[in-house]
């Protein structure tokens, strides 16, 4: 095997199972660069002052820009971080995956428009697409309207509401005039129900004649009493023809909880759905194949396989220094007398290079992957019996010494509490005092006083909610017939960057921060049943250091680059547009490396698009050789072409 197919996904990390606090018998695989799409040696982008062509397209007919957070005064004081997540900053240009010369939007009627802007005059034009799709202008309970393209011919579209469209594009014969209208037929309208309403459609897919449909929207719980609390739901809706008339086939539901998606796709045999999200998700309902009650517990967080309960408290703490981490179990926790006393010959501690298993009395409390790899030979555990509580105590040492590990096992650690230890308690301490000795006067305006009414203190649920972006970001593979989670990989050491169709034939693909870097991955399909060797994603590019250059881009609102990869775009709420464009090829010009002398033979480049005006810009598509921004009363289009020369 070439040691390139030894980079990309398909080896499992290890031939241990996962926790079976989860019960999904998922393979867990690590994300493992290509080493040969990767170039340590990379020495930054240099600043460019060439400009771009531009064109500039005036909409008589303004984008539909409503939103329905900033619409909904009445409801914000309800609004979590899940609804600014889900609703906050769309991009409201649609692409075409399936075809290169136009993008499509919605206007302030709501009627369909579409930019054609790969002309033989490169000066992009625009037309109204007649359709019979009836979407209300005066709901204020609707949220942006969503539409994904199955096909050359057939689209999905979402009203923001309850109603789903999928229609036919009948596209006449080309002619010299690209502006010839088309003709949208309606095939299905299928009407929501509450509380499934005002969401977005994630994705579609139309596979061995059914239509599959992914919707996600923000519910409240059924346990909510006087402060609302909301879940995360996706409906898998699948159509079929059934005697010339498309009827609803299946419903599924998958509950992500409290965490928002970063990614959602279909595979492209619609037997599962890829997942990128903090925490976990599971199915929980099923029109076709009920849900079995006990996977349906076992899924649930911090449940512990005990013979007389379901144990949701937390029941362990840990702490680290620079050489190890020791943690400390609570076992009078899972007695079911609390007058026994536990002996050594009770508990069994399996360890492993970076796995844990603990075992009391016949069952599993505690296991998963750790963190990070530790020493086997040099780690240890003991009990500590006081008068009150049974104590397991472990003093695992670290495999890379000095490496801070940001939380104790991969899978949801959630019944655990972190505990600085007290070393750090008290350079904390010293830290708060030196800093507030060396504040002799007070500053004119303190951030309490710039602070306003919507700046306030986050509450426990929202908090939680943006602590498990950090801590449990997991990609995840949800089969939909056996309700089971079959692969999964941790990208908490990298960031949900964008995602971006590769392939038009292809879930789209995503790109991670690893290090420094961008790396673009493509999911593929899964063969049923999967072998252990199953390459279901593979690293398809790399933009040199833009993990670092966009984590300096303070009011960046979209990130996007063309299917062939050749450039990568960051663009700010308002104005700006940063492009980088690396390996470009420079024979016309003799470049050398001051320090070394080295020949430089390739240069990237960083390109700064400013716009005539500072209004705020609502959607992006980057082709191959040309980027489109659109904001409410202009459509921009800039050629990006490489320089081949």
């Amino acid at each position: 095997m070439s040691s390139a197919s030894l980079m990309e996904i398909g080896e499992e990390s290890s031939q241990i199972r996962p926790s079976p606090r989860q019960q999904d018998n998922a393979q867990w695989f690590d994300l493992h660069p290509n080493r040969e799409l990767l170039n340590p040696s990379f020495e930054g982008y240099k600043l460019s002052l060439d400009g771009f062509v531009q064109y500039k397209l005036e909409l008589h007919n303004k984008l539909d820009t409503y939103n329905f957070i900033e619409s909904n005064e009445s409801k914000q004081k309800f609004l979590l971080y899940q609804h600014l997540k889900l609703f906050g900053m769309p991009n409201l240009l649609v692409a075409n995956q399936f075809d290169d010369s136009c993008l499509y939007f919605f206007d302030s009627e709501l009627r369909l428009n579409r930019v054609v802007y790969n002309l033989p005059k490169l000066v992009p034009q625009r037309c109204v697409v007649p359709t019979n799709l009836k979407l209300n202008l005066e709901n204020f309970e609707r949220t942006a309207v969503t539409m994904k393209f199955v096909n050359e011919t057939t689209a999905v579209v979402f009203d923001g509401f309850s109603s789903l469209y999928i229609v036919q594009i009948d596209v006449p014969t080309k002619s010299e005039n690209p502006l010839v209208a088309e003709n949208w037929n309606i095939l299905l309208k299928w009407d929501l129900s509450q509380p499934e309403t005002t969401c977005v459609l994630k994705d579609a897919l139309f596979y061995n004649g059914l239509f599959h449909c992914l919707l996600l929207n923000v519910v409240e719980t059924a346990d909510s009493k006087s402060t609302p609390k909301f879940e995360t739901l996706l409906n898998w809706l699948t159509f079929e023809n059934k005697n010339s008339q498309w009827t609803l086939k299946r419903k599924r539901k998958i509950n992500c909880f409290s965490s928002v998606p970063e990614y959602v796709s279909l595979e492209t045999n619609g037997q599962s759905v890829f997942i990128v999200a903090p925490n976990y998700s599971k199915f929980v309902y099923d029109s076709e194949k009920p849900i079995s009650e006990s996977k349906s517990l076992a899924s649930k967080p911090c449940t512990v396989q005990m013979e007389t309960e379901n144990f949701s408290e937390k029941f362990y703490s840990w702490s680290q220094t620079n050489e190890e981490v020791n943690v400390k179990i609570r076992l009078d926790l899972h007695k079911k007398d609390s007058v026994e006393k536990v002996f050594k010959s009770d508990v069994n501690v399996n360890l492993k290079h970076d796995f844990i298993q603990i075992i009391f009395r016949d069952n599993i409390i505690l296991s998963g992957h750790l963190s990070s790899v530790i020493k086997l030979d040099e780690s240890s555990w003991f009990l500590t019996n006081l008068e009150t509580s049974d104590y397991l105590e472990l003093n695992l040492v670290k495999g890379n010494a000095g490496q801070i590990w940001q939380f104790f096992m991969k899978d949801q650690d959630q019944c655990g509490e972190y505990k600085l230890d007290e070393e750090q308690n008290f350079a904390n301490k010293m830290l708060a005092e030196t800093l507030a000795k060396s504040s002799e006067s007070k500053s004119l305006f303190t951030l309490e006083q710039q602070l306003e009414e919507c700046d306030g203190m986050m509450d426990e649920q929202q908090m939680a909610n943006v602590e498990n972006e950090e801590l449990f970001m997991m990609l995840r593979r949800m089969d939909g017939n056996t309700h089971d989670c079959t692969h999964k990989s941790f990208v908490n050491d990298t960031k949900f960057l964008f995602d971006v169709h590769l392939n038009a034939n292809k879930p789209p693909a995503l790109c991670l921060r690893h290090d420094v870097d961008g790396i673009v991955w493509q999911p593929h399909r899964v063969s049923h049943p999967a072998p252990s060797e199953t390459i279901w994603l593979t690293h398809e590019h790399t933009f040199y250091a833009f993990g670092y250059v966009q984590a300096s881009k303070q009011e960046a609102k979209f990130r996007s680059c063309p299917p062939d990869c050749s450039y990568v775009a960051v663009v700010d709420t308002k104005k700006h547009v940063y492009v980088y464009k690396q390996s470009l090829d420079k024979s016309d010009t003799e470049l050398k490396h001051r320090k070394t002398g080295k020949l430089v033979t390739q240069v990237a480049k960083q390109f700064l698009i400013s716009l005539d005006n500072d209004a705020e810009i609502y959607g992006i598509y980057c082709a191959n050789d040309y980027l489109i921004l659109m904001q409410r009363d202009f459509c921009y289009m800039f050629k990006i072409s490489v320089d081949r020369n």
